[in-house]
């Protein structure tokens, strides 16, 4: 129950952009380079977020440190959620079916951005820090915190989604 009239339409609360971990972010850092070399493949949207985070989290001066190291050191979702749990919680459904589908298709780009992470830039990536484990976990991250905002800043007040906060 909110203590004071909230009025329509009136912000009532913000965060500053800079402060919103995006795609344009992951672009525009250091190892953007990274990502724009790779967008010869059609790759889901997260991946370039979440190689970011991965990055973000082995550098001791990183800006984001401080919301890396709150985060969980483990995230389940559909991506990494135990096989095993999921057919036994929808065994009969029409959702696991497709449940499954989103899981293998989400953890076959996943291994195949990090091979190609990998192997096109040792310098950047490397095999013994920057894990496939790692590379999930990131996932799940970035896909568990993804949410719709109104962005007011362009005026046009279209609804846009922030791919990651």
């Amino acid at each position: 129950r909110a203590v004071v009239n909230v009025t329509k339409d009136v912000p009532f609360s913000s965060i500053p952009l800079h402060m919103i971990l995006t795609e344009d972010v992951a672009f525009q850092s250091d190892i953007g380079f990274v990502f724009s070399k790779m967008q010869d493949a059609r790759w889901p949207w997260f991946l370039p977020i979440a190689a970011y985070i991965v990055y973000e989290k082995h550098q001791h001066d990183s800006f984001w440190a401080p919301y890396l190291d709150v985060l969980p050191r483990s995230a389940r979702n559909v991506v990494n959620f135990p096989m095993e749990e999921m057919v036994t919680g929808l065994r009969g459904t029409t959702v696991l079916q497709t449940l499954r589908s989103y899981r293998n298709n989400t953890l076959d780009a996943i291994k195949r951005f990090h091979t190609r992470l990998l192997s096109s830039f040792p310098l950047l990536f490397q095999r013994h820090r920057h894990t496939l484990n790692e590379f999930v976990w990131a996932s799940v991250v970035v896909l568990s915190r993804s949410f719709a905002l109104r962005h007011s800043d362009e005026g046009t007040g279209e609804e846009r989604v922030v791919k990651m906060l």
